[in-house]
């Protein structure tokens, strides 16, 4: 039996997991930092923005990190939560899952921390000014609800441990 079915009560989950979900894409989406080069120019990037222009100036390892960390950890964790929480699978199975995908949820948060860093390194040069934007907290956002939802899918494992046992080892009579 699927979580959904063995915790009909619990329709927030699947809906937070969607809401995290969109927000981590609009994250990536949205500029989450703007960069000010003396006073005439000024450049906004997003996620992907920032990870194409570290691949074009032959920065590929760090775009490859940011985008395995940013991009694909947390999209793979959203659908690995959602996958746990509609497929029949047994509770072993489903508790080692959630636990696996939340090792692979904490990483997103690197990318938060690369633009902060990112801003406050920047904002020391005297010519160039680097602030952050609404991507960044947008992203950060997605990134805690889909770490709040990735321990409400935990807990709906334990809370329901016989039921989705009983279910995946033998059919009811």
């Amino acid at each position: 039996m699927s979580l959904a079915r063995a915790c009909p009560g619990r329709w927030w989950v699947p809906a937070g997991l969607a809401g995290s979900l969109a927000l981590l894409i609009t994250g990536m989406v949205l500029p989450v930092m703007r960069v000010e080069t003396l006073v005439f120019w000024t450049n906004d990037f997003t996620i992907l923005t920032g990870i194409r222009v570290l691949w074009e100036k032959d920065h590929r390892f760090l775009a490859a990190i940011i985008l395995v960390f940013s991009v694909v950890f947390p999209l793979v964790k959203s659908a690995g939560l959602l996958a746990v929480w509609f497929f029949p699978l047994p509770h072993v199975q489903s508790a080692r899952a959630v636990r696996f995908i939340d090792l692979l949820g904490r990483w997103s948060m690197l990318d938060v921390y690369v633009v902060a860093v990112t801003v406050v390194l920047a904002s020391s040069k005297a010519a160039l000014d680097a602030s952050p934007r609404a991507g960044l907290y947008v992203f950060a956002g997605g990134v805690a609800a889909s770490m709040l939802m990735s321990l409400a899918v935990e807990r709906s494992i334990q809370l329901q441990p016989a039921t989705i046992h009983r279910s995946s080892v033998s059919p009811e009579p």
